[in-house]
């Protein structure tokens, strides 16, 4: 099984004494599964990175990525006379927080 690179997240892990740090061990996270796999044992950087790499697809063997749903979009359209504004900010900032997938857009009525 080989894996798209661009799924990969490697990461030089400290290991070693507070004396003589070394940056030799390392962890791999396959994104898509937010498996992470971690190998300090070795002395080498490149070996740690080969085992880690071992270990996380012995970890995705059975893993089996989820079915992609279909994404809904939200549209609000936010309609104001355009004399008091104020509220308009916080509105904004409250539907945002609610809602972070929605597309606003404000529309002024026309006069």
């Amino acid at each position: 099984m080989e894996l798209d690179p661009k799924d990969l997240l490697i990461v030089n892990v400290p290991n070693g004494s507070s004396w003589f740090p070394s940056f030799t061990g390392i962890a791999i996270t396959h994104l898509p599964s937010k498996i992470t796999s971690t190998s300090l044992s070795e002395r080498s950087a490149h070996r740690n990175r080969h085992v880690a790499y071992e270990r996380l697809l012995f970890a995705l063997k059975d893993w089996k990525p989820e079915p992609e749903e279909d994404k809904v979009v939200f549209y609000i359209r936010v309609e104001y006379s355009g004399k008091d504004t104020s509220h308009i900010g916080k509105l904004f900032r409250f539907l945002r927080s609610r809602f972070p997938f929605a597309i606003f857009s404000k529309v002024e009525r026309p006069k």
